[in-house]
Order: structure tokens, then sequence, then C-alpha cells
């Protein structure tokens, strides 16, 4: 495999991480078929990198083309959202349970928990059937034959220095744009969820600008792997921070159907206001993760 440096060739940057990809998605979906190695996550995750770095790279290659593919790996990954989400927010609960003190335990927590769960993976998406269908075989083959052959633009000739570290501004400025767009709000405030939703879409925004400085790794070394790691790490704290707010959603449900039941709710309430309190102590720390991201916008390398 040949040596890529910023003097190289764009397209050559983008096939290389297309290549890997498309490789990774056949045996990501055989283990989600299979229900092993964790397949229904790592399946997800391919699509959606797969997603990201095609629209991160969008002026080099074929919009006509390559749209139909991103649509249909976004089909795939929202047809195996739901089941994945149960598996993730159950699991989250379970852990707060653990490491709860017995006598703050409230009431048949853990059978009423186990029976929801039992109920929302039965009325999940059927991801076995999505898995194994014609369609989802297509997407796989698309996706190999767009890697093998990408419909390149004239600008995937240019040079990576110059195409690449463009995308990745762009990339670092739309992240700006999400951080500057999430209000400052009261805790317990109506416009919560607001926030909630703003925070989403800049969690959204600082993945795609993570898969974005994958691409980049071959070619600028450590500069792109330092924007990575730092992406990465934001991300992480912003999914941490999602996962509260699915949580706290369900903690509400359960707490409602006991409540109806006359079952003691003391436990629910107490573990939404760790999560609550866990979503704040993120929000808190997102400054100083945002500017350590953020100093790669103004570093030589990116300019």
């Amino acid at each position: 495999m040949a040596a890529l440096a910023p003097s190289s060739p764009a397209r050559d940057v983008l096939q290389r991480r297309l290549t890997g990809l498309a490789e990774r998605l056949p045996g990501a979906v055989a283990a989600a078929q299979a229900d092993r190695d964790d397949g229904l996550h790592r399946t997800r995750t391919t699509c959606r990198r797969l997603r990201a770095v095609l629209a991160a790279y969008r002026p080099l290659v074929d919009r006509d083309e390559v749209e139909p593919v991103r649509a249909e790996l976004q089909w795939l990954a929202r047809a195996l959202g739901e089941r994945r989400d149960v598996e993730v927010v159950g699991e989250r609960l379970a852990r707060l349970l653990d490491e709860e003190e017995p006598r703050l335990v409230r009431g048949p927590v853990r059978r009423r928990l186990a029976t929801h769960q039992r109920a929302a993976r039965r009325t999940a998406g059927a991801a076995d059937d999505v898995l194994g269908s014609d369609r989802c075989a297509r997407l796989v083959d698309a996706v190999r034959r767009l890697a093998e052959t990408p419909p390149w633009t004239d600008r995937a000739e240019k040079k990576a220095a110059k195409v690449v570290t463009t995308r990745l501004r762009k990339e670092l400025s739309r992240v700006a744009d999400r951080v500057d767009a999430v209000p400052d709000v009261a805790p317990g405030s109506r416009a919560e969820r607001e926030r909630d939703d703003a925070v989403h879409d800049l969690r959204k925004a600082v993945k795609r600008l993570r898969y974005a400085a994958e691409v980049a790794r071959p070619a600028f070394g450590a500069d792109a792997d330092r924007l990575t790691k730092r992406a990465k790490r934001l991300t992480t704290a912003l999914g941490d921070r999602q996962d509260t707010v699915e949580t706290r959603a369900l903690l509400r449900t359960l707490a409602a159907e006991a409540e109806r039941s006359g079952e003691p709710t003391f436990t629910w309430g107490r573990l939404h206001a760790r999560e609550e309190a866990a979503a704040h102590a993120v929000e808190a720390d997102l400054p100083r993760l945002w500017h350590e991201v953020a100093r790669d916008k103004t570093s030589g390398w990116v300019r």
C-alpha cells in the first residue's frame, strides 16, 4: 500500500478510508446477524462513518451517484437503531441500579425494568429481518463498488494539503456554529428540551468532524491524529449526556407505571436526579473540551 502525504491527490486519501470502511461493513453485518462481537453496534457505526465521510468530502465525488448510497446507509443505521437504543438504555439503568445501596432500592424496580425491556425489545424493529434482506445485501455491494471506483470530480485530483484541510476547516466551523446555537437555560426549565435538541445536533456535527479527521490520518499523521482524539473526547462526553436524556425519559415512564400500580417511586426519582446531575457535569466540561478541539481551527495545518 503506497504511503500517503499532504502532497498526495485528495482522491487517494479519501479512497483509502472508503476502502477500509467498505471492507469492514460485511463482517459487521455478519456479526450482527449472528448476534456476536457487538455486531449491531459495529454495523451502525460503520454506516455512520461512511455517511459522514461522504458528506464531509462531498465536493470530491459526484453527488448524484453518492447520495442514494448515503440514503441507504441512513436507512440501515436507523432500522437497527431502535433495538440498539433499547439495549443501551436498559444496560445503563441496570448499572445505575447495581451502584445503589440496597436500602435505597425500594419496590420491585428490577422486575419492572426487566418487564419493560422485554416488551420494548418485542416492539423494536426486527433487526434480523433487515440484516438478512436483499436491500441490505444490495447496500453492502453498492458500498464495495463505490469504494473500488468512486465517481470523482475534478477537485479530487488536487493535493490533499489544499482540499482535505479545507474540508476539515469547514467541519470545524460547522461545529463552532452548533456550539453557538446551544441555548443557556436554567436547569429544570421548560427550555431544557430545546437545549437537549441543540446539544444533540452539536454531537452529530462533532462526530462528523471526527470521522472527517480520521480520513486525513494516513496523510497528515500526528496533526490529524490529534484532532481525531480531541473530537473523540468531545463526542464521548456528548454521547454520555445524550444517554442521560434517553435514560431520564425511560425513568419518567417507569415511575409513572409504578405509581399507577401503587409501587414506591423513590428509587426511580433518585436515579433520575443522578442522571440529571451527570448531564449537568458534562455540560460544565463542554467549554474545556470544545476549546481543545477549536485549537485546531487556528493551527497551521488546517489554515
